[in-house]
């Protein structure tokens, strides 16, 4: 919609129609008419091409006319002595029906230091104290343009503005014509090229000064460096002709399902607002009212009781409208459509396609620009929208974007470099995508989230692709709620699909329920509950505070829903939580994801007061070290303690001897529930990728120090002052490895025991190829539960048959031990039933009090041992001397 004032239509140029009223004049009126008709030119004209060189003479201009020449172009040319003002005018008798047309150059870029006044119209060559009207150009910014001013001696009045930007560039060339007719309609053309001026720049209604003897000024105002860079030519003022023609119906707009704009090329006569010459067909008739625009002349406002169809379309018809002249216009039509224009609601835009790194370019412009998705039935204007990539949102302009099309945002540079891809809105201020960890919100009016991504380059999934020149798609527009598994980089040849259908598009609604994934809270805001699910939620349904409870006698007192992050709610207690006491929360009613699909059965989470991590509360429990090529190293942290523990001011590190002490915080809040398991990657989404993860909320996404794949250090520490306190350390390796391991790429070291040592390297193994070489979230493949039942025996075997075929199932044989007192020596060995030595375990070791000793399976010679009945024997020196032996029978069995 044009702003008000500003209504743009075709003007038809009106002939003078004398010759055919000149039989009804008879022989005096004849001569009187024509005596008027050409006295009139000479008085009221003004004509200065400047071809006479000079300008003492028709016209003989005033002011400083010694500021100005004639340059050898024949133009009229600035040529002040010094920085300031200078003046050029001549007295014109104006008729009240004029036209003015002038050529005007400017050889800078003007701005409110240097700029120009044309006074189209004065009552005194002064213009400080005249009335009358001028065009002003050169402001402060990059958007001159044309500005239409009326002038009540000090006070000035903006009547219009022309196109933003047209006058701003260096030089500011235009050539305009303006024409004023008696009722004070002014219509403003122009050509910016300087050649004939067919372009209506605006129109607008102002009858407050009429013609008559008058004046036209130039005024020039300048810095020292800009004296001589204004140029004028082809100046002329004239009267327009007399007005025979009728008015035409320009256009209609259906403003409202039961309002109408009506525009016609001029101002109409006040008989026009009748209801009864308008109608509009299927079934909608006439109007109730018909009100003219005062800013507008020629703009009818139509009112009807029957609504439109939206995308329907309909016929005016207007009989018998007359303009102010009295030319009578016959019945004329002009159909429209009705457009209903809705507000969004969350997830009916998109944000599905993202172009972050550009270069190389492929086969697309080398630009950023994210491309946006009306999946919704609406018909919705992005007008007052908002854009961000982490700053203020930027304002979208208004754009009508159907159902099931698509829009390109991009920078406003950059526009024609995407418009033959589809619709292309260009912003001035398009916020500067990042490569990777950008969150991008598209809002509303209020600020509320329609859509918001948090992308990723990991989306990737390790290709090529996120080195530049390719898109991120997203997949399916059905799944929403879910980020990181519903994004791909683009397939289409040219590295994305901007304005069309993505390449990765896959019809794939999502019927799954969301989940809760845990609760936290800090011990130093006791009646704080946060809630963090597994995707992206309804807030609506979040705020009712009916859709939580409570155990152990806690009740709700408030709920807050953050704007800004989409599984996430803040619920405030009545009372504080009992220390060193486990609570429950559970989520039901309503509550559902952002696609409203409704929570299902994994609707609880625990929670408590978090206490401080002492020494041996948690352990190191896994450790992927040597990824394979393109993925992530992890760490697995396994609370053998009974405390909730916050883990959110950790330290990880690699305080390997001998190398740069590396140390990383742990930065997100996490409450670590007895008896679980914490995993630590900086992609969380590699390792879901290539590992089977049961429990996903139990992975937190964490710089990490760099693990060498050979050998090195993992250090776990809580904070405390002045120094850390090492919670666990242990130092990997990969011979720790299964030996017959033929390639320990992406395999993981598992901890077998939680309680013994975390430095005794035969309580770790690998992870068995049949878990997928590593159980982040889960329990260890080749975790060895304690046996307390046989704790009184000073030496066992849990297990005495084993098949070291890495099927997670007795891939090695525990020698387990139990020691009255420390300070025990001891060697095991591994014998075949013929008493020949196969495998020496340890030789006069210093032994733990408690401890385990592990076979693998090999033999000395690094080589497998068959199948078959093994003695495994032990012999132990006290430290007061005693000998005591010890001996197992084992088997090594293989399964078919």
């Amino acid at each position: 919609m044009l702003p008000v004032g500003h209504r743009v239509f075709k003007r038809r140029r009106k002939d003078n129609c004398l010759q055919n009223t000149l039989p009804f004049f008879n022989m005096r009126t004849l001569i009187f008419f024509l005596t008027f008709l050409f006295a009139l030119p000479l008085a009221a004209q003004l004509s200065d091409d400047f071809s006479d060189g000079n300008l003492t003479d028709n016209p003989a201009w005033q002011g400083n006319p010694d500021h100005f020449i004639v340059n050898a172009a024949g133009q009229l040319q600035l040529n002040a002595p010094a920085a300031g003002s200078s003046r050029l005018w001549a007295p014109v008798l104006l008729p009240d029906s004029a036209v003015w047309e002038i050529f005007v150059e400017m050889d800078f870029a003007p701005s409110n230091l240097n700029r120009l006044r044309i006074y189209l119209q004065l009552d005194d060559p002064d213009p400080d104290n005249a009335n009358g009207y001028f065009l002003e150009i050169g402001e402060t910014g990059s958007q001159d343009a044309l500005r239409f001013f009326r002038k009540n001696g000090a006070s000035e009045t903006l009547l219009a503005t022309g196109t933003p930007g047209a006058v701003a560039s260096e030089p500011a060339i235009f050539r305009l014509r303006v024409e004023k007719t008696a009722a004070g309609a002014w219509a403003f053309k122009t050509n910016y090229a300087g050649a004939t001026p067919d372009d209506i720049e605006f129109e607008i209604f102002d009858d407050t000064f009429a013609g008559g003897n008058r004046f036209f000024l130039l005024e020039c105002n300048y810095t020292a460096s800009r004296t001589d860079k204004f140029f004028f030519d082809d100046l002329a003022i004239r009267p327009l002709l007399p007005d025979t023609q009728p008015p035409v119906l320009a256009g209609v707009e259906a403003v409202s399902e039961t309002r109408l704009s009506v525009f016609f090329d001029e101002k109409l006569a006040p008989d026009a607002a009748n209801p009864a010459r308008f109608s509009v067909n299927n079934a909608i008739g006439n109007p109730l009212s018909v009100t003219p625009d005062p800013l507008s002349p020629g703009t009818l406002s139509l009112l009807f009781d029957q609504p439109f169809e939206s995308l329907k379309t309909y016929t005016l018809t207007a009989a018998d409208i007359s303009d102010v002249a009295g030319n009578v216009a016959p019945t004329q039509s002009a159909d429209f459509v009705f457009v209903k224009k809705e507000a969004p609601a969350p997830a009916d835009l998109l944000i599905n396609e993202i172009m972050a790194d550009p270069s190389p370019a492929i086969g697309l412009p080398p630009f950023e620009y994210v491309e946006i998705y009306n999946r919704s039935a609406k018909i919705i204007d992005l007008a007052g929208l908002g854009f961000d990539s982490g700053g203020d949102p930027v304002p979208l302009p208004d754009f009508v974007l159907f159902p099931g099309e698509y829009v390109v945002l991009c920078d406003a540079d950059h526009t024609a470099a995407f418009e033959p891809f589809g619709a292309v809105v260009g912003l001035s201020a398009f916020p500067a995508l990042v490569n990777s960890g950008a969150r991008l919100t598209l809002s509303d009016t209020s600020g509320a989230v329609i859509h918001a991504v948090e992308y990723s380059d990991e989306w990737f999934g390790g290709s090529a692709k996120k080195e530049g020149g390719w898109s991120l798609e997203l997949v399916s527009p059905f799944r929403i709620c879910r980020d990181d598994n519903n994004w791909r980089a683009s397939e289409n040849l040219a590295g994305g699909t901007p304005g069309v259908r993505n390449s990765v598009f896959r019809d794939d609604p999502d019927e799954t329920p969301p989940t809760l994934d845990r609760a936290w809270m800090d011990a130093t805001r006791p009646d704080e509950v946060w809630l963090f699910f597994s995707e992206k939620m309804n807030q609506a349904s979040l705020a009712d505070a009916g859709n939580y409870a409570f155990s152990g006698g806690l009740s709700l007192s408030g709920v807050v829903v953050p704007k800004k992050e989409d599984g996430v709610v803040l619920l405030t207690l009545s009372e504080n939580p009992e220390p060193q006491k486990k609570y429950t929360v559970t989520v039901g009613g309503d509550v559902s994801d952002c696609l409203g699909n409704v929570i299902g059965t994994e609707n609880s989470a625990d929670f408590g007061l978090p206490e401080k991590a002492e020494p041996g509360d948690v352990v190191l429990n896994e450790i992927l070290f040597n990824p394979r090529p393109g993925g992530s190293d992890f760490v697995e942290l396994y609370n053998r303690s009974s405390k909730i523990l916050e883990v959110g001011d950790w330290l990880i590190g690699n305080l390997q001897a001998g190398a740069d002490t590396q140390l990383v915080a742990i930065e997100t809040p996490f409450l670590f529930l007895p008896d679980t398991y914490l995993v630590l990657s900086e992609s969380p989404a590699n390792i879901r990728l290539n590992y089977e993860v049961s429990r996903p909320q139990w992975m937190l996404k964490n710089d990490m120090p760099a693990f060498n794949n050979d050998a090195g250090n993992v250090t776990l520490a809580g904070v405390a002052f002045p120094d850390p306190v090492v919670l666990d350390a242990f130092d990997y390796d990969e011979n720790m490895h299964h030996p017959l391991l033929k390639d320990a790429e992406g395999v993981s070291l598992e901890r077998i025991r939680p309680d013994l040592p975390t430095n005794a390297s035969d309580n770790w193994h690998s992870a068995a190829e049949t878990a997928g070489f590593a159980t982040p979230t889960a329990q260890n493949s080749q975790f060895l539960e304690l046996s307390p039942g046989e704790a009184p025996q000073v030496v066992w075997l849990p297990y005495q048959n084993f098949s070291p075929d890495g099927d997670g199932y007795r891939d090695f044989l525990s020698i387990q031990y139990t020691l009255d007192e420390p300070g025990f020596v001891g060697t095991v060995q591994v014998f075949d039933t013929s008493g020949r030595l196969v495998k020496d375990l340890a030789r006069n070791v210093l032994m733990e009090v408690s401890g385990q000793f592990q076979w693998d399976g090999t033999t000395d010679e690094s080589r497998l041992a068959p199948v078959g009945i093994y003695i495994v024997f032990m012999r132990i020196f006290s430290p007061s001397g005693d000998v005591r032996t010890f001996k197992k029978t084992c088997a090594i069995a293989r399964r078919f």
